[in-house]
Order: structure tokens, then sequence, then C-alpha cells
């Protein structure tokens, strides 16, 4: 009778042992996989920044401030700073960048 009952403890502990890893082994995915959606909607939230302030056609050096955080724009490149996360570049979509084009023609002439 004693030999039954400590199997039986033994083999409920080892039950409540492999739910617990499964269960672990969840959340351990699914905080893993909320993380991912939260950094790519950040990143777009950037490239939406970004695209903004290439319509308003701010230049070199220029801050636009937003609800989300900054943009400056570089010779190349945009740097994004978002409220309490840290800075994003983005390059600078040459095609729509105006003041980009101009100067590269001048250089030309």
């Amino acid at each position: 009778m004693k030999g039954a009952s400590g199997h039986l403890i033994y083999s409920g502990m080892m039950g409540i042992f492999f739910l617990g890893m499964i269960f672990s082994a969840q959340t351990l995915y699914y905080h893993e996989q909320i993380l991912g959606y939260q950094n790519l909607k950040n990143y777009n939230i950037a490239r939406t920044m970004r695209n903004l302030a290439l319509a308003n056609r701010i230049s070199n050096n220029e801050v636009m401030w937003f609800n989300q955080g900054s943009v400056t724009k570089k010779s190349e490149y945009f740097v994004i700073k978002m409220n309490n996360r840290k800075p994003i570049e983005l390059k600078t979509l040459v095609k729509y960048d105006l003041e980009y084009q101009e100067q590269k023609l001048q250089d030309l002439k």
C-alpha cells in the first residue's frame, strides 16, 4: 500500500511538472510573438513619420515633431526618435526627396 501511494504522488508531481513546462514554453513563445509585433509596429510608425517628413520637405538638420516622437533629417538618412525608445535610422527615399535631387542636379552641372 505504501509503495503504491508513493508512485501515485510521484506520478502526480511529474504530471504537474510537465504541464508547467508546457505552459512556460507556450508563455515564452507568445511573449516573443508579442515583442516581434511591437517591434514591427514601431518600425511602421517610424516609416510613416519619415514619409510625412519627406512630404513636408524638411531640409537637412531640421526637426519635425510628432506625438510619437521626432524626425531629424541628415544628408543621406532620417533619424527617428520615438518616445521612450532607441532612435531608428532610415535611408532617404531618393525619388521622393526633392532637395536631394536638386543637389544632385547641381553637382552634375
